[in-house]
């Protein structure tokens, strides 16, 4: 918890926890790096809990939008 950084992102989420708990929604979103943060952060800062992964390396995967929702419409024009 030295990085100002992870101070950061943990002073967001206990003010989202905050929020949510008075009864108004607060979101919080965490992408690749930023999810495993979150996972740290609502684990009480157990870093065990992040494992490194090998023979992922340079593995590309196609993206399939399916379902009719506002994001799957949203993202159809970037289909090729």
């Amino acid at each position: 918890m030295t990085n100002q950084w992870t101070k950061n992102a943990d002073a967001i989420l206990k003010y989202a926890k905050q929020q949510n708990d008075a009864g108004n929604p607060f979101p919080v979103w965490g992408t690749c790096l930023g999810i495993q943060l979150l996972a740290y952060l609502t684990s009480n800062y157990n870093s065990t809990i992040i494992s490194r992964v090998h023979g992922d390396d340079a593995v590309i995967l196609p993206l399939t939008l399916a379902g009719e929702s506002y994001l799957f419409k949203t993202f159809t024009s970037a289909q090729t």
